[in-house]
């Protein structure tokens, strides 16, 4: 049954978007109001410095009419977070001086244990809220915070990460026009970084301008990489703008509209580990046991990269695998493994595989290796009708990315932190809390993600492959994409 005067709340956006949307909301003091909340919450309250610092980061206009003495803020924040009452929580906030359900709602968020939205124009404008009303009510709240709840759930994330995704897409899409629309608390003007902060970026705008790269201006202005790389990509994207009265080419427009989406997938223990990047950010994580079970939760993308091997040699050893060893350098070679030949694995039993082994090869191979061949032709049966998948090598997307070998193996701390910093360079921010795959081994997660690295280059045509001029003979197998 519907509720009088208030909307039904529809996202503007496929829920498969919310990990893309939410990967380009970056803001420096994002951090600090997430810190005054986890201590609010071990607490039980706010202090009066840190209600005053999450309402102005609400509405930076806002301090002024926050004011409330220490005692009042600590008495009522305690009350409301204490309460095991929906409507009491959020009500008795309004209880401050300056503040109503919008920064009522932003104190639930950050410190209560139950997962509650930030009320405010963006987020309901990316539920289909075109016009917020001039005041809120429980009902309509109540409504908002269930709705979220729920969205949040289907989508597998966080409450934060949801309200991101719900705050950007509104940021990137919606009219100026529509945006003028008021809010009670002048949250019209969003959470944003502060005067300071605003300083800070349209210095990092003059750098880039200048030719500085995302790492050097990071570094320069002390400053989160992931902050660094928003500003840059909002950016990047003022550049590309025709100029006014310019006549933008239509084709450039249309493919400028087209979503690029792909998928990374790894071996993994317990099945098949996913990541897919849209438009080249990380967009989910799914772990399944067949790989069959995988690529069905993604039927939409491009293009697919696999680590494993499709194309198998006959009578001999691999060249793409001599290849990919040499290109990877001799401290990482050992990732490469020799891709065994189609007589060995499809030997009916390990000592027929071993015998064959031996006679082409001159040596036999291990269990693990031809236990291998059930996986490998797990994905050659869906690879021979399915055109979109590809074959892929961690390493040697990682060694691409590098511009040259790798310091640390991808099984040690420095190794995985290595990874993870040459991933976010191009864009790619794992998030610590992985949604579909957070039981996934971190090498695993790496390598399933630089696999869609590798995807994202062929589906916009800017991959190489290992040989670099296959021979063309199905003998000598396979080749590796990146």
């Amino acid at each position: 049954m519907r509720v009088p005067n208030v909307p039904e709340f529809r996202p503007r956006f496929p829920l498969s978007e919310v990990l893309y949307w939410a990967s380009r909301y970056a803001y420096a003091d994002d951090a600090e109001v997430e810190a005054i909340g986890d201590r609010a919450r071990e607490r039980g309250w706010f202090t009066r410095d840190e209600f005053l610092t999450v309402a102005r980061w609400k509405t930076p206009r806002s301090r002024k009419r926050c004011e409330n003495d220490a005692a009042r803020v600590k008495d009522i924040t305690q009350r409301a977070l204490s309460s095991p009452d929906e409507r009491q929580r959020i009500e008795i906030l309004t209880q401050l001086r300056g503040v109503e359900f919008p920064t009522a709602s932003v104190l639930l968020h950050l410190a209560h244990r139950d997962p509650y939205p930030i009320i405010d124009y963006r987020a309901l404008w990316s539920l289909g809220v075109e016009n917020p009303p001039a005041t809120y009510s429980f009902a309509f709240w109540w409504a908002y915070t269930q709705t979220c709840r729920s969205l949040a759930k289907d989508a597998g994330v966080r409450m934060r990460t949801f309200d991101r995704a719900l705050w950007q897409f509104s940021k990137e899409r919606q009219s100026p026009k529509s945006a003028t629309s008021g809010d009670p608390e002048g949250a019209s003007e969003p959470p944003s970084p502060g005067d300071a902060e605003e300083s800070k970026s349209a210095a990092m705008r003059r750098l880039f301008a200048e030719g500085r790269t995302v790492v050097e201006v990071a570094k320069a202005l002390n400053v989160d990489y992931s902050f660094a790389h928003g500003v840059h990509k909002r950016w990047l994207a003022t550049q590309s703008q025709p100029s006014a009265g310019r006549t933008a080419d239509v084709a450039g427009r249309v493919a400028a509209a087209v979503r690029t989406k792909v998928l990374g997938v790894d071996a993994a223990a317990g099945g098949w580990l996913g990541v897919l990047l849209l438009d080249g950010y990380f967009a989910g994580a799914d772990l399944q046991p067949t790989i069959t079970a995988l690529l069905g939760r993604f039927p939409d993308v491009s293009v697919i990269g696999v680590d494993i091997p499709i194309g198998l040699p006959v009578g001999r050893g691999r060249p793409a695998d001599t290849v990919a060893r040499a290109f990877v350098g001799p401290e990482r070679a050992s990732s490469v493994f020799s891709t065994l030949p189609a007589e060995v694995l499809v030997a009916p039993t390990y000592a027929k595989a071993a015998e064959i082994a031996v006679r082409i090869l001159g040596k036999s191979l291990s269990r693990q290796s031809y236990a291998l061949g059930d996986r490998i032709f797990e994905v050659a049966e869906i690879a021979a009708s399915d055109d979109r998948i590809i074959e892929v090598h961690p390493e040697v997307g990682f060694r691409a990315l590098r511009g040259e070998p790798l310091r640390y193996s991808k099984h040690t701390w420095s190794g995985i932190a290595e990874r993870r910093t040459l991933l976010a360079a191009t864009g790619i921010l794992l998030p610590d809390d992985l949604p579909g795959g957070g039981h996934a081994a971190p090498d695993d997660v790496v390598d399933a993600a630089v696999a869609a690295w590798s995807a994202m280059r062929v589906a916009k045509g800017r991959s190489s492959t290992l040989p670099a001029e296959p021979s063309g003979n199905p003998a000598d197998g396979g080749v590796i994409h990146y």
